[in-house]
């Protein structure tokens, strides 16, 4: 149980870099400075999206991978 709980951290961590590096490069490149609050709030919970999308994908490909090999031993 213990090594699972540090495989879950070790992919969430993995998936939270991954998270911020998108978020960053999305806001900077990708979605324009907001003219209103409202487009700030709207450009946020997109990138904020996203960027949960691309965490969770990491996640569950750095669990499935520790999982194979974890069976072939």
């Amino acid at each position: 149980m213990a090594i699972q709980i540090g495989e879950a951290v070790k992919g969430g961590v993995i998936g939270g870099i991954a998270c911020a590096v998108v978020s960053g490069l999305m806001n900077y490149f990708v979605i324009p400075f907001p003219k209103t609050l409202l487009d700030n709030g709207i450009n946020h919970a997109m990138s904020g999206l996203f960027s949960g999308l691309v965490t969770g994908f990491v996640g569950l490909i750095v669990f499935m991978t520790k999982q194979s090999k974890s069976r072939k031993l």
